[in-house]
């Protein structure tokens, strides 16, 4: 096995396939607990025990101030600093935060720190796209009782 720690994420490799598993959500759950995919590391570390090849485990926060969504677009430096502000204070309307979470990864008080962001998104996911097979393990919000999941359904 080879283990690589990387800003923002860890790369595991096993057997040689083109295989990658990625959990872009598993990072810490900061400031509220849904803030992250609880589990999604498990479910995937035991796909990839199985399965073999690459796992790539996020381990930075998805919150936009603390880190990075690794499951978002990447906003351009000016809305990126723009929203910093308001996402300190929390000093907007509420809806225009929860939009701008739906659509963008980060947000950034700095051009280094938007570049520092940046670098970690582009390179998790130049890692998972090196794979020609590749699963993402992401699981639906815990609320949602009612919807079978991706972990619902895999049984091993």
């Amino acid at each position: 096995m080879i283990i690589s720690f990387k800003a923002g994420y860890s790369v595991y490799q096993d057997k040689e396939n083109n295989i990658v598993i990625a959990t872009p959500h598993s990072g810490p759950a900061f400031e509220t607990s849904t803030a992250r995919d609880d589990n999604s590391e498990t479910v995937a570390s035991l796909c990839w025990k199985k399965m073999g090849g690459t796992l790539v485990v996020a381990n930075v926060s998805r919150k936009r101030l603390w880190g990075v969504d690794l499951n978002r677009d990447i906003p351009s430096m000016e809305i990126a600093l723009k929203m910093f502000k308001p996402f300190m204070e929390e000093a907007i309307d509420s809806d225009v935060l929860h939009d701008y979470r739906k659509k963008f990864a980060w947000v950034a008080k700095d051009e280094i720190d938007y570049n520092n962001r940046l670098e970690i998104y582009e390179n998790f996911w130049g890692e998972v796209s090196k794979g020609e097979c590749i699963i993402l393990i992401h699981r639906a919000l815990t609320r949602i009782k009612n919807m079978s999941s991706l972990m619902d359904i895999v049984v091993f």
